[in-house]
């Protein structure tokens, strides 16, 4: 995608925050999904997301080194990409859009910047 695409979603949350305070009711349905592509100096830069449903807590991770990110995994409970039962780790390419995400989809988890 480009650059103006996610400019494109983050004006369509503004015009559907603005409809909700007008007084309109509005449902959404599924998730925010981004997959945008960002690459700083060549490196292909990551931000983890790690949401952990039984504590309500999402967490981000954007420091390759840290110790949480190196031992992420896939279990039966916790996917990598996906969320299932208990959470999961998900992959944004800069902070705001992980930001964007929680505030659409996990509005009543707390928000941790870890590293």
């Amino acid at each position: 995608m480009h650059v103006a695409t996610s400019l494109n979603i983050i004006l369509n949350y503004y015009i559907l925050w603005s409809v909700k305070l007008t007084g309109f009711k509005l449902t959404l349905h599924g998730e925010l999904r981004l997959n945008i592509v960002k690459r700083t100096r060549g490196n292909l830069f990551m931000v983890w997301m790690n949401v952990d449903k039984p504590t309500k807590k999402c967490t981000l991770h954007m420091n390759s080194s840290c110790n949480y990110l190196q031992e992420k995994r896939e279990t039966e409970y916790k996917g990598i990409g996906n969320l299932k039962c208990d959470g999961g780790w998900l992959s944004f390419t800069d902070p705001k859009l992980a930001k964007l995400y929680h505030q659409i989809n996990l509005p009543e988890y707390e928000l941790i910047d870890h590293c």
